[in-house]
């Protein structure tokens, strides 16, 4: 049963109680016990609504919110999964590689939780790179199990390593170009903090 349809149920569920309750024990009319219990139902649907968050930020003011909030979902079931197949990886520079992968993909997401808004601009990111880090990790995993020939899985793992170390600089492009204002802020300001320094002969002077 899905929560709509759990929502209905329990909606007219208290409706139906409310008009019985009314009609035949306080004896009210058929009319006011409708109104009433038609009101109840309204009130107990808009109540049980579930109501879309990501984090603490309510998801109702921005344009297509369960679409945003579904995207955001699944590209957490992406990292998740891609954190699990670490435990599985040997000792390795794939493993090397999909440690540091998954810990920016957890900075990105943390970045769209309190940044919900950014996620449609994010879209394509999270669709095609989150799903393939995950298959690439999956499918090394799956050869290696598969006890391929030793000359063959060596290339597989080089191959598998220079597609992470690929994935980690877009990932890291990706997580920093959403701090690019603040980076740009701090380098302009150090630029004005050594240029002073240099005007005033490098000495802070204490008064």
């Amino acid at each position: 049963m899905g929560k709509e349809t759990r929502q209905t149920l329990l909606a007219l569920i208290a409706a139906i109680l409310v008009f019985l309750v009314l009609f035949f024990a306080l004896e009210w009319q058929v009319i006011m016990s409708v109104l009433v219990s038609v009101g109840i139902y309204f009130a107990v649907y808009y109540l049980t609504s579930p109501i879309l968050k990501i984090g603490d930020i309510e998801l109702e003011s921005i344009k297509n919110g369960e679409e945003i909030k579904a995207l955001y979902d699944q590209s957490t079931a992406e990292v998740r999964q891609m954190e699990g197949s670490i435990d599985v990886l040997e000792q390795s520079s794939v493993k090397e590689q999909a440690i540091e992968l998954v810990g920016t993909s957890w900075d990105i997401l943390k970045y769209l939780e309190g940044h919900p808004s950014d996620i449609s601009q994010s879209r394509h990111f999270l669709t095609y790179y989150f799903p393939t880090a995950n298959k690439i990790i999956k499918n090394y995993i799956r050869l290696k199990v598969a006890n391929i020939s030793s000359h063959k899985l060596v290339e597989v793992q080089e191959k598998t390593t220079e597609s992470l170390d690929l994935l980690n600089d877009l990932f890291a492009k990706q997580r920093d170009s959403y701090h690019k204002d603040i980076l740009l802020d701090l380098e302009v300001e150090s630029e004005l903090l050594e240029n002073t320094l240099k005007l005033g002969g490098g000495e802070i002077n204490e008064k």
